[in-house]
């Protein structure tokens, strides 16, 4: 995660692809880290063990981001977005919202007026709004007017910086028809069925 892994990334990034350059100089980072642990361990140099602690720290999140990122390439919202959700009616209290969020698992609710989104009102919000304003305001007071929006058919390499802008959820829209919630939640819960999916795979190709 340093300038010598950005470096030796750059110089992969000659020959492979972004994200496998990425895996490679951070699985570098981490064996490094660890011999910089051990050297520190046996001289007793605590310092170098704690700056080895972070370092390794570093190199396993980038090396996730960039596991992530190959996981997610070529593949569209649609397969990763929630479909079964709950909204809300711009004229419905915050006691409602708190009821729906006790009684479902999902914590960020679409407003809608008929056919149209208005608002997304967020967990957070809704519990400052119960705390401030109290349960019988309109969750209209409190929704978040500027919320994020992805297409279906948008890459969810994509998506993700997109999301890591607005906050937790985008909505999926597919022109001005909401079909659908992308969560972190949900988003990690997929890539790692994903993983096992292209474990068991690769599994069944090697058996073959």
């Amino acid at each position: 995660p340093m300038d010598g892994g950005r470096i030796l990334r750059a110089l992969l990034g000659l020959r492979k692809p972004e994200e496998e350059a990425t895996r490679i100089a951070a699985a570098a980072g981490r064996f490094l880290s660890v011999a910089m642990g051990l050297y520190g361990l046996l001289s007793m140099n605590f310092i170098l063990l704690f700056i080895a602690f972070f370092v390794y720290l570093g190199a396993a999140q980038e090396g996730a981001a960039a596991a992530g990122k190959l996981l997610m390439k070529g593949v569209p919202v649609r397969a990763a977005m929630i479909t079964d959700f709950r909204t809300l009616s711009h004229g419905d209290s915050i006691r409602h919202a708190a009821d729906l969020l006790l009684s479902t698992s999902q914590q960020d609710f679409p407003v809608l007026h008929g056919d149209q989104v208005l608002g997304l009102l967020t967990r957070m919000a809704l519990l400052r709004a119960m705390a401030s304003a109290g349960p019988d305001t309109y969750v209209a007071s409190s929704m978040d007017r500027d919320f994020v929006t992805v297409h279906p058919d948008m890459d969810l390499t994509d998506a993700l910086p997109r999301m890591a802008q607005g906050g937790a959820c985008a909505l999926v829209m597919d022109s001005d028809r909401l079909v659908g919630l992308l969560t972190s939640e949900n988003l990690a819960e997929f890539l790692v069925l994903r993983r096992v999916e292209i474990k068991r795979s690769r599994a069944g190709d090697a058996v073959q």
